[in-house]
């Protein structure tokens, strides 16, 4: 942790119109450093991820930087403590992760080529920014029914836009190239529950219906009719939901009477 304390210090708040600029071999030399960087330790303060990223946002700027994104997020992914996993070391993280957004792909692939569930959670719990759209194609088209439903795990499948919650570009695009947009539609988990919710879950959930709106008017009948059966189970969890919310806040009112 030295060593990254001390590449940190000499990266601190180098913009483009500074006079230094690290050569490449600085670079590639803080890249081997994050190699032997210990991952596991929880960073209670912040300071841990400030420094990381200080240091990854410098070193990832080589011209082929692809190997090392990669070896550095398995090396990340493999000593994350789960139960922490999506907390930690965010800004870090997201510097990596935007670095080379095929080596993110990759990353989720054991040696055999299937899906490497820890990467997966790793992603899942750390909001993976946006990928391109032709990457997805690309990275996909290898094996389309194996590779679709791992990438849908790991997207943001809606977005919120006018007030409206749709589909996301990534979302549409994995549900067009699919061989079997059912199993696609079931890794997104539309109604996952956020980590945090400020106010009423039913009106969360209530927020979540438009995207099952969106989806039965998809031009695949099979989406349509698993959409309206989504539709139809959602709203009467709303109801259920409702329901309880109404009755603590009686009691809450009663209470203080």
């Amino acid at each position: 942790m030295i060593s990254i304390e001390i590449l940190s210090m000499r990266f601190h708040g180098l913009r483009p119109e500074n006079a230094y600029a690290p050569s490449n071999e600085i670079k590639e030399l803080a890249q081997q450093t994050l190699l032997l960087a210990d991952f596991s330790k929880e960073d209670f303060n912040g300071h841990k991820d400030h420094v990381m990223h200080n240091v990854v946002r410098v070193a990832l700027t080589t011209p082929n930087n692809y190997e090392a994104t990669r070896l550095i997020l398995e090396r990340m992914i493999e000593q994350q403590p789960l139960f922490s996993i999506g907390n930690h070391l965010p800004q870090t993280i997201d510097v990596l992760m935007k670095s080379n957004p095929k080596a993110v792909l990759d990353s989720l692939l054991d040696e055999k080529g299937n899906c490497q569930e820890r990467a997966v959670t790793f992603f899942k719990c750390n909001q993976t920014p946006s990928i391109p759209l032709e990457l997805i194609s690309e990275w996909c088209g290898s094996n389309l029914s194996k590779r679709c439903p791992i990438v849908a795990e790991i997207i943001s499948p809606y977005r919120k836009e006018n007030e409206v919650y749709q589909l996301t570009k990534e979302a549409r695009l994995l549900l067009n190239i699919s061989p079997n947009a059912l199993e696609v539609l079931e890794k997104m988990d539309i109604t996952r529950r956020a980590s945090t919710i400020h106010g009423s879950y039913a009106n969360f959930l209530e927020a979540r219906l438009s995207v099952y709106v969106e989806l039965e008017n998809f031009d695949d009948s099979k989406v349509q009719q698993w959409a309206s059966s989504k539709k139809a189970s959602l709203q009467s969890w709303i109801d259920i939901e409702r329901k309880w919310e109404e009755e603590r806040a009686r009691n809450t009112d009663e209470r203080f009477e």
